[in-house]
């Protein structure tokens, strides 16, 4: 789901609005939907029209707590990070 005229996903603007219990909640929801299969990466870090993901609307707005909120997904979820970088990463 995205706004047609810049291709914002929910988490863009979640991003904007530096809402980082609303971003927490998504994002553990999307782990959790995922734990006994590959998750979809890109879907959770889509780019807008723009080319920017959340994360980089959290940085470009001042959202530190939106920011923080995704940074530390991530590094708590490190594996994801390796099916971003590399499509051909299989999780042991």
């Amino acid at each position: 789901m995205t706004c047609k005229q810049i291709n914002y996903t929910p988490l863009h603007w979640l991003a904007y609005w530096n809402d980082a219990e609303s971003i927490e909640l998504i994002l553990t929801h999307f782990h959790w939907m995922h734990i006994d299969k590959k998750p979809n990466i890109p879907d959770v870090m889509a780019s807008d029209s723009l080319g920017m993901t959340p994360l980089d609307v959290a940085g470009k707005h001042g959202s530190r707590e939106a920011a923080n909120s995704i940074l530390n997904f991530f590094a708590n979820h490190f594996n994801y990070i390796h099916q971003i970088f590399d499509p051909k990463y299989e999780q042991a």
